[in-house]
Parts: structure tokens; C-alpha cells; sequence
């Protein structure tokens, strides 16, 4: 699809994760140059069978569009944003490009019109920059969106050292607990830990029950 002037082309998706987006790829080629491409991301609505951008952009970036190939075949862009914007799980969401110039002077982004694999969105455009939108349903643009999940905390297991019981069963004890974890949100986090359970037999009755050993 050619992008220049009144010519916009958008991207819909829809995340199915909480998460913060960081930047977005996409698939493009030039011809002539077109200089500086916008990239913004905006709410999506839906308005009978088209889904149309809402109000004002979220978060906006650039790129040189006279710096990627002029191949038809394309190549990957990342655009990175300045600023992080939260992706909340179930809204949709459009990646819109626009840029000056003419034909002569245009932005191609890649899209599949056979048999596209992304099932939370669809290609759509505007010939009137973004006054009024068309969705083509069964098309995708070739993109990826890039962002950090507030919880991704990967928990690994616990070690227990100083352990010191005294008197006889039921025991009362102290012991010191290490937690291991990978912080991989990009952010700082505050870890809160209310309780270590474990399972015990009961010979007896033949049962096994849960309870807290340490808070």
C-alpha cells in the first residue's frame, strides 16, 4: 500500500496481554524518497464494519524514510517511542503511517492479502488522511508491536539457612529464607511474600494436609 500525503494506512491489534509498549516494527520499502514517516498509535472503535482511529494519537514516532531499501521485497523498520504507553488486554489498538510527498515519493508497507495469520486485527486505510477509514478485514500489514509486561517475574525456588528448632513436636523454630527471581519487566520491583506452605502426612488417618510453616 502506498503511503504519501492524504494516503494513510493503519494496523489493528489487539493485545491479549497487559503490557507496556515500547516500539513497533514493520515491513516497508521506499520509492523516491519520501523523508520523515510518522508512526502513531491511537484507539481503535469499530463503526459498523470499519474500525477507525479515535481521537488524538497516544504516542507518536519517526523514521528517515530515505534511509530503508527501495526493494519491493521490503525490509524490517523499528520505530522505538519516547515515551511508553500501557496495552490494555481486549481494546483494540491502530498502528497509523503517514507521510508527505507524492507516488514519486512514497512508503510501501507489506501486507498479506492470501492468507494472513494475525486473527486480532486487520489491514485498513485512508485516502483522505484520516478523515474517514476503509478496513480491508482479511488483510494484515506486516508488523510486530514490542513492549515489557509489568509481571514478568520468572520465580525460581527457596533456600532456607539458620534453621534453628527447639522443644519437641509440635516444633517452634526460626530460619532465614532466600527467594530467587529474574526480574525481566525493565523496571524495579517490590516483592511481597506473605506465607511458605507445605504439605505433611498424617500417619493416622492416611492423610495429607497443607498448612503454613513460616509467615
Amino acid at each position: 500500500f502506498a503511503i504519501y500525503t492524504v494516503n494513510w494506512a493503519g494496523q489493528t491489534f489487539r493485545a491479549q496481554h497487559h503490557h507496556k509498549l515500547y516500539s513497533v516494527k514493520i515491513k516497508a520499502y521506499r520509492v523516491g524518497t519520501p523523508g520523515t514517516v510518522t508512526v502513531d498509535i491511537f484507539a481503535g472503535r469499530w463503526t459498523g464494519m470499519d474500525i477507525a482511529p479515535v481521537g488524538s494519537a497516544l504516542v507518536s514516532g519517526t523514521f528517515d524514510g530515505d534511509l530503508i531499501t527501495d526493494d519491493v521485497g521490503g525490509e524490517w523498520v523499528e520505530i522505538t517511542f519516547g515515551s511508553q504507553i500501557e496495552i490494555v488486554p481486549g481494546m483494540d489498538y491502530v498502528i497509523v503511517l503517514h507521510c508527505g510527498g507524492g507516488f514519486p515519493d512514497s512508503i510501501h508497507w507489506l501486507y498479506d492479502a492470501t492468507t494472513p495469520t494475525y486473527p486480532r486485527g486487520c489491514r485498513n486505510y485512508s485516502n483522505n488522511s484520516g478523515g474517514s477509514w476503509n478496513t480491508e478485514e482479511l488483510h494484515d500489514h506486516m508488523f510486530e508491536e514490542i513492549g515489557r509486561s509489568s509481571g514478568e517475574l520468572q520465580y525460581g525456588g527457596c533456600e532456607l539457612t539458620d534453621i534453628l528448632f527447639s522443644g519437641l513436636a509440635p516444633h517452634n523454630g526460626e530460619f532465614s529464607i532466600r527467594r530467587f527471581f529474574k526480574n525481566n519487566s525493565g523496571e524495579s520491583r517490590t516483592v511481597n511474600e506473605v506465607g511458605i506452605h507445605a504439605a505433611g502426612a498424617a500417619y493416622v488417618d492416611k492423610c495429607v494436609y497443607a498448612f503454613c510453616i513460616a509467615r
